[in-house]
């Protein structure tokens, strides 16, 4: 049936999400979503990815809690021998 009182509009928005929000929107992807994540952040640093983790934890608003997620991520992702 088709309602003839519905409109149907296409909104484009430019939207700057928190670091929160990212990481909820991580939290809720799936394995094969984050390793994508991962591929895509490897690939859009140029190299450079490095010198960000570096910035980042001379950061003073990273949090012990922050620094034990990036080390968890740093052990996990090391390849077992």
């Amino acid at each position: 049936m088709h309602n003839d009182r519905v409109l149907t509009r296409f909104v484009r928005a430019e939207i700057h999400p928190s670091g929160s929000e990212l990481a909820t929107c991580f939290w809720a992807m799936g394995p094969e979503d984050q390793a994508m994540f991962f591929n895509t952040l490897n690939h859009i640093s140029e190299g450079r990815l490095i010198f960000q983790l570096q910035t980042v934890t001379d950061c003073e608003e990273l949090t012990y809690e922050g620094r034990y997620a990036m080390e968890c991520i740093g052990e996990y992702s090391a390849k077992s021998e």
